[in-house]
């Protein structure tokens, strides 16, 4: 229906496409804090995940050349590019000694 040279359908696709929009701004600030947030859990110590599967302590980190040094096998070490680093894999927990003898004494 067109009312005054203003088409219903027009509306309804500006109104989709600014959805979108909003959605693609927000996921991609997500994106960019989760990024954040894991460079900043990237410390020596720590075991990290790198882009091409490779699993390794990270020995030195250096901010100034944006690279991370990291030991693959003891005395072996490597550098990467920072963003090489894509996960820092988390110790699996243990649970708590109470914990596991309430399971069994049920």
């Amino acid at each position: 229906m067109n009312l005054a040279g203003f088409d219903f359908t027009t509306l309804l696709m500006v109104a989709v496409l600014g959805v979108l929009v909003i959605f693609m701004i927000r996921n991609g600030r997500k994106r960019q804090k989760d990024a954040l947030d894991l460079q900043k859990r990237v410390v020596p110590g720590v075991e990290v995940m790198t882009s091409f599967g490779v699993y390794a302590t990270v020995k030195s980190v250096d901010d100034e050349s944006n690279k991370v040094v990291l030991e693959i096998a003891p005395k072996s070490t490597m550098t990467v590019a920072r963003q090489a680093v894509v996960r820092v894999v988390d110790a699996p927990e243990m649970p708590a000694a109470g914990a596991s003898e309430t399971k069994k004494a049920n």
